[in-house]
């Protein structure tokens, strides 16, 4: 019978197994996420939320939309808040933002970005002055919501990738209706998804 000294049979055991999962993880981890410019789905790191509000100026209502997904694009929540309230832009689509961070599906230990289309709100962030608005009366408040230090950014999107949040504020205007998604989505929110997904290709 063949005898193999203790180093050959340590690497004959070795090689004779395929590459462990671990290390194949790690190089997929590598692997360039292909470009989405002319996409909706711009896959983020980790889980994000996409905020927007829908108004008519002047006239009574605001409707929030907001949806959390993951790094795939899968939806993990979704909502459409009514509001029988008279508020400008900027104030409305921070009012989306907070809730948003009030209907968190994750929990309070996982890192999330926050997206939305209103410019205005977003460089309000970056902003260290203390103007009394109220705009910046409803950023402080979510800068002191318990989850936000989990925000890694707040991230300014075209609008075309603030789709289904757009139309979820739409809905929630046009029909003055306040409706959560947390475990089954109904299918004109899929479909909204699959399209949305369709266009990231």
């Amino acid at each position: 019978m063949p005898v193999m000294n203790g180093a050959r049979l340590i690497d004959s055991v070795f090689n004779s197994y395929p590459n462990s999962t671990r290390c194949r993880v790690k190089d997929s981890k590598q692997t360039p996420i292909p470009a989405t410019d002319h996409g909706r789905w711009l896959a983020p790191p980790r889980v994000c939320v996409h905020c927007d509000a829908a108004l008519k100026p002047g006239k009574e209502g605001v409707g929030l939309g907001f949806i959390w997904r993951n790094w795939s694009g899968n939806i993990i929540s979704a909502g459409m808040i009514f509001l029988p309230n008279i508020c400008s832009v900027v104030l409305a689509e921070a009012k989306a933002i907070v809730a948003a961070l009030k209907a968190c599906p994750i929990g309070g230990s996982r890192f999330f970005e926050i997206r939305c289309d209103c410019k205005v709100l977003v460089d309000g962030f970056k902003e260290k002055g203390s103007q009394l608005s109220d705009v910046s009366l409803v950023i402080n408040k979510i800068k002191r919501h318990q989850l936000f230090p989990f925000c890694t950014k707040l991230t300014l999107v075209k609008r075309n990738n603030n789709e289904i949040a757009h139309r979820l504020a739409k809905r929630s205007l046009e029909n003055n209706l306040t409706q959560s998604f947390y475990n089954s989505f109904p299918e004109w929110l899929v479909d909204f998804r699959k399209a949305d997904l369709s266009h990231s290709l």
